[in-house]
């Protein structure tokens, strides 16, 4: 059998924040977003306009052969990302306390100017050849190989120059199996292995919008109100560019799994070990160091790293050299307790490193990255979820119809959700040696008291004061300092608890036309579950939560099919 498919997809995006007013905008200025200290945050410096288009053509063709089930194809993708990230060019400002806000006296005032339209154009095609093999006819075996080319993403009328060359070694073999042992039916056991290569993000080559002269970024000190941009603004060199060495990131993915079936009964009992091991992820460094680089150490001049090529500008480097590693023992109960009675139950114990868990973040040595290899940022050590469905046994035996139909059919849902904390830095509120706000202190045995069931989880020993922590400060916590010796994710708090309910019952009003009614309670005993904490300790509030989880929430819905 063969099979050619054609695709379109198509998405269309346009955000505009609300702005701030502070009057007349013709007489005060534009400004997206407006900080003050001990306020929450106005506004938004991010306004986004998308538009992508994606062309695809694939081929699959289908061939038995005796025991063996071949599978070859390929597939073609045009991807077109018309995009506009306006990032800060409706202007940021910040006001140095709540006093010189009510009075009008802005302390900074930035904005970008210029043109940040992109239109990325890129092509990538896929090969492959699988073989089914039915070895026996308790075992089965699938091995084959796949490749992949992404064209390297360029912009239409090369308005950016990306530096790095298509990387044309993507050869993915796959294997996997399945066998039961014997002739015991209740027992499955599978595998598998395989490579698996992915695209860089559009976005990731995106920032290469932001850098001068198309795009440039003025900084205004102590600006007038009434003339926001008319002072002697000072223009930001800083920019981006691509290591000419980024390959195509990869993953290595593993699995061995065990079914079985219990006691001949309707349950089944799930057990797998999963891995994931991932290579060539995208990444951002500051290789000229970082805005707060300090230009002199100990009276002496200290030029930036690479102040030869691009003077003081912090220049961000797109490269792939980040790393991850996933492994996770996962479980799982699934099937019939009783009559109407049915569980599904699922158990994780898993643990998941990496050196950064986003392509934005930055390390806390650019020159020694293993200082920044910790449990990723999403890592969550144990994980439960249980769901209970049950079929109300009430109003069947009613002989009268009405009242079987009005109390009978009822479904009640019922859904556990336990889970560990996620990890969290503390940071020193310095910055580093390489000039970048992401330091952390130095944290001696007793120093620190963690309540992680309370809403201040962390809070420092009686008698220790910020400065014993954080080595070389003098008070100012914008210096840039030695870093410290605690790690990146050393901080557990408190862990995820949630119990929802749901009923619902389908009443059937003609042949086709059904109605159901459903009402559903989320966060049932309305548990408080911290989402959030201030982990700085330049901040009065170290250690406090910042935000929750949602409240207990209750809906009422009513759902009519035909």
């Amino acid at each position: 059998t063969n099979e050619l498919r054609a695709y379109y997809p198509n998405r269309l995006s346009n955000t505009i924040p609300d702005f701030p007013r502070l009057g007349d905008p013709n007489l005060n200025g534009l400004a997206g977003f407006i900080t003050v200290p001990g306020a929450e945050r106005i506004g938004s410096f991010f306004r986004d306009y998308t538009r992508m288009n994606n062309y695809q053509f694939s081929n699959d063709t289908s061939w038995s052969l005796g025991a063996h089930g071949v599978k070859f194809g390929g597939v073609m993708r045009f991807i077109e990302a018309n995009t506009t990230a306006n990032t800060n060019f409706d202007g940021v400002m910040v006001f140095a306390s709540r006093a010189d806000f009510l009075r009008g006296l802005p302390a900074v005032y930035t904005r970008a100017f210029g043109d940040p339209r992109l239109d990325l154009r890129a092509r990538e095609f896929g090969l492959y050849v699988q073989d089914d093999w039915r070895v026996r006819t308790n075992l089965q075996i699938n091995v084959g190989v796949r490749y992949e080319l992404y064209g390297s993403p360029a912009d239409q009328y090369d308005r950016v120059a990306v530096s790095y060359q298509t990387d044309r070694n993507n050869f993915a073999p796959r294997f996997g199996f399945a066998w039961t042992p014997g002739k015991q039916s209740d027992l499955v056991i599978r595998g598998g292995y395989g490579i698996f290569f992915t695209p860089l993000p559009m976005n990731y080559i995106g920032q290469l919008r932001f850098t001068p002269p198309r795009v440039q970024t003025f900084t205004y000190f102590r600006p007038s109100l009434a003339n926001l941009t008319g002072g002697a603004g000072a223009p930001s060199s800083n920019r981006t560019i691509t290591s000419p060495d980024i390959v195509q990131p990869y993953s290595q993915q593993y699995n061995l799994t065990f079914d079985y079936r219990l006691f001949g009964s309707d349950l089944v009992l799930n057990a797998s070990y999963v891995g994931t091991t991932a290579r060539h992820l995208g990444l951002t460094r500051l290789p000229n160091g970082g805005a707060q680089w300090a230009a002199t150490v100990n009276g002496q001049p200290n030029p930036r790293p690479l102040a030869s090529q691009y003077g003081n500008a912090v220049s961000t480097l797109l490269e792939t050299g980040a790393s991850s590693n996933y492994h996770g023992l996962q479980l799982a109960l699934t099937g019939r307790l009783a009559r109407g009675l049915m569980l599904r139950s699922s158990y994780t114990w898993s643990k998941a490193m990496d050196d950064i868990s986003t392509d934005a973040q930055n390390f806390v040595s650019d020159r020694n990255r293993r200082l920044d290899y910790a449990p990723s940022d999403f890592d969550i050590r144990h994980n439960l979820n249980t769901a209970l469905m049950w079929a109300v046994p009430f109003g069947e035996r009613l002989g009268n119809s009405l009242l079987r139909n009005l109390r009978g059919g009822w479904q009640t849902t019922s859904i556990i959700s336990l889970r560990s904390s996620l990890p969290f830095t503390i940071q020193s509120g310095t910055a580093t040696p390489d000039g970048v706000a992401v330091n952390r202190p130095s944290l001696p045995a007793g120093s620190l008291i963690r309540n992680p069931t309370d809403f201040r989880a962390w809070s420092l020993a009686p008698g220790v004061a910020v400065g014993q922590l954080i080595p070389g400060v003098t008070g100012s916590f914008s210096a840039v300092t030695p870093i410290g010796s605690l790690g990146r994710n050393t901080e557990r708090a408190d862990g995820y608890a949630d119990v929802s309910f749901a009923i619902h019952k389908d009443f059937a009003l003609t042949e086709r036309l059904r109605l159901q009614v459903r009402s559903e309670v989320f966060n049932l005993f309305n548990t408080v579950n911290f989402l959030s904490y201030t982990t700085s300790l330049a901040s009065p509030a170290f250690g406090a939560a910042q935000s929750v989880y949602g409240q207990r929430t209750m809906q009422l819905a009513l759902r009519l099919s035909f």
